[in-house]
Order: C-alpha cells, then structure tokens, then sequence
C-alpha cells in the first residue's frame, strides 16, 4: 500500500491505492485544513496542523508506512533541465550548478525525476527541484510525529 498525501492552502487529499505496472487507487480521504495553518505551503501553525492531521489519519485508519508528500509551495524552485547523460552521482553534483542564478537558499536540497520514454542519446531530460532544509524538514517532522 502507498498512501499519497497532497496539501494545499485549504485542503489535504489522502489517496490509499497500490502503484506498480498499474496504478489503482483504492480510496480517498479528504479534510479542510484548519484556516491559517498551512498558507502557501509555509507551516503556520504546526500544533494545529499536526492536531489535525492525526485525527484525520485515526478517524479514517490511513496506513502510516509509504506515505509520499505533495506540497503546493511557492517555496519549491523547479526546473525542466536537458543535461548530459551520466551516473546517478554525476547527476547528483550538476544539480546545484543549474540552480546557481537562486541565490537566497541557505542550506538548499536538490532532486529530480527523470522523463519517461528517453530515447537514446547523450542527453537526458529531467525534472529538478530545489527547496530550503529547514523548510523540508518542517514536513518531516510533523509527518513523523
């Protein structure tokens, strides 16, 4: 089971379902987040958010393991980046360079997801994205407690 969880200004969408060749969901949750606790994907009120999100789990018996996190945010810098065809760690080191003209990160994060259906060749496109720690780990900490 994966359980996909999207938060957005007013709403979390909770979708319980199984991934693989075939993707199926086999059920959806929705709340309404408590108002002013989550604005534009900045945690505002963490004690009521968190509040709020274990009801919603307990009261619906949502699996707690393989939870994945979409996050609406401004906070979120993406790219759509062709870079050379290379290994996972050479991806990894080139990530930062193509982020370099986003000066105001601290301690900045990077990942990204490749396209489906490359075709062969000596470049890859992908989906990269760059986020502040603090503001990740903020995520991490309510969704573990």
């Amino acid at each position: 089971m994966i359980v996909s969880v999207y938060l957005s200004n007013n709403i979390i969408n909770a979708v319980v379902g199984s991934g693989g060749r075939k993707i199926r969901a086999d059920r959806v949750y929705t709340t309404q987040i408590p108002d002013g606790s989550l604005i534009n994907g900045i945690i505002t009120n963490e004690a009521e958010l968190t509040e709020h999100l274990r009801n919603f789990w307990q009261e619906n018996r949502i699996p707690k393991n393989n939870v994945e996190l979409v996050i609406n945010s401004s906070q979120l810098v993406m790219k759509t980046l062709t870079l050379p065809r290379t290994n996972e760690k050479k991806l990894r080191e080139m990530l930062p360079l193509e982020f370099g003209d986003v000066s105001d990160q601290k301690e900045p994060l990077f990942d990204y997801m490749i396209e489906r259906k490359q075709k062969k060749g000596k470049t890859i496109t992908l989906q990269a994205v760059m986020a502040e720690r603090s503001y990740i780990m903020g995520y991490l900490e309510m969704f573990r407690s």
